[in-house]
């Protein structure tokens, strides 16, 4: 009777989950813009669960690569190239000049003669001084506020990159502590199984093993999908390109 119950639930939650499969693909292709003959296979399950390679010391190193610290950084550039070009035009203006000339006199019975002369010119817009030393105070304070800004966003985003590796380092400890009860929950049902067998294990207690295995298995899934998650969130978070995809997307003319 019990075994027939379990069948039976089996069966229905078999059920749900592939209507809840198909409803969810649905819902991808039309997100997605997929045409819906498309056929979509699924990554392998069985993917490996690996410890995060990154380290707290390492996150500075990412900063330049996201985009909202990169906009920040050319503003900031921007604002000092800005200041530097006005003070530019307010510095003094150095002219030199030559000419050649001929002149030609006469002295002791002997033609003599000189054809040359230079010249400079210093021309300092005294008039201008004022409007240039608040131009470019203005223009300091711009810059100053774009090299604040640069600094407080890249301390925020240095922030948000500690606690997605937190994250992702939390969820990776979840999926192996999730991984080592399966294993056990199997062992144990396999035990439960073989004492069945020789009579040594009754079938509530078959039963319960196996129950007890199932729902550590839906755990697992549970923890891989956090980890798969939080992986994803934390690579994007830093600018890396994501590892190949495992997903395929096959055209129907294929």
């Amino acid at each position: 009777m019990r075994v027939n119950l379990k069948k039976a639930e089996v069966a229905v939650n078999r059920s749900t989950l592939e209507k809840s499969a198909a409803r969810a693909e649905k819902d991808l292709k039309l997100f997605a813009n997929i045409p819906q003959d498309t056929k979509i296979t699924l990554p392998d399950a069985a993917e490996e669960i690996t410890e995060p390679s990154e380290k707290k010391e390492d996150l500075p190193a990412y900063l330049p690569q996201r985009a909202e610290y990169k906009l920040l950084e050319i503003g900031a550039k921007a604002a000092s190239l800005q200041t530097k070009m006005k003070r530019g035009e307010y510095l003094p203006v150095i002219g030199v000049g030559a000419s050649l000339y001929r002149v030609d006199y006469f002295k002791g019975g002997d033609q003599r003669f000189q054809n040359s002369a230079a010249f400079g010119l210093v021309s300092l817009p005294l008039s201008s001084w004022w409007e240039a030393s608040h131009s470019i105070k203005e223009l300091k304070l711009k810059e100053n506020a774009a090299a604040d800004r640069l600094k407080e966003q890249g301390d925020a985003l240095l922030v948000d990159l500690e606690d997605k590796l937190k994250d992702y380092d939390e969820a990776y400890r979840r999926a192996a502590l999730a991984e080592l009860a399966v294993e056990e929950a199997s062992a144990n049902r396999s035990e439960k199984e073989d004492g069945y067998k020789n009579g040594t294990e009754k079938l509530p207690d078959l039963l319960e093993a196996l129950a007890l295995e199932q729902q550590n298995i839906d755990a697992l899934e549970e923890a891989r999908a956090a980890y798969f998650g939080k992986r994803v969130e934390f690579l994007l978070a830093t600018g890396k390109p994501l590892e190949a995809a495992h997903n395929a997307v096959e055209s129907p003319d294929d």
